[in-house]
């Protein structure tokens, strides 16, 4: 029986933040491994359409660029994948740490790097229980902190209170 090819989903814009070419890379190193790295930068996804994709993807990409701004942010398919309840692998930066755990809720590889993503990748892939664990605990903290409401309506009372 034939193996079936697991899926990596990355979406987002062809900048140096994003590091695509570690990706490209890291895709190169996973030939005939079963995995397909899906790069999905131009044109733009309507945004819903951009669930459906997700959802096919066993797991999701963060980003891995060697620039300051990739120190500190978290982008938004970070976000995205985890109120999908992916699992998540990104590039490890004092931004995203403020946030995730690694191996709690987020798998985290050294920027800039295409030979640790893909080790990363290959580790998550062959590692059920580490796999649903990031999964589980990335959507968890989405529900419990990082819900619209929780996030504007603090924001919106405190508006309110320095009035």
């Amino acid at each position: 029986m034939e193996e079936e090819t697991y899926l990596i989903l990355f979406w987002g814009k062809m900048i140096p933040l994003q590091g695509v070419p570690y990706i490209q890379k890291a895709a190169e190193l996973l030939q005939g491994k079963q995995i397909e790295i899906r790069i999905l930068g131009d044109p733009p996804i309507p945004y819903d359409e951009l669930p459906a994709i997700i959802r096919k993807a066993d797991i999701c990409l963060g980003i891995f660029g060697d620039t300051d701004k990739a120190m500190r942010v978290i982008p938004n398919k970070v976000y995205e994948a985890i109120a999908m309840g992916k699992p998540v692998i990104s590039g490890d930066s004092p931004a995203i740490r403020e946030l995730f755990t690694d191996r709690k809720n987020i798998l985290f590889c050294k920027m800039a790097d295409p030979k640790d993503l893909a080790d990363k990748i290959i580790e998550l892939k062959n590692n059920d229980a580490l796999r649903e664990r990031i999964a589980h605990s990335g959507h968890e903290l989405y529900l419990n902190k990082l819900k619209p409401e929780h996030v504007v309506n603090p924001l919106i009372s405190y508006f309110h209170e320095s009035r």
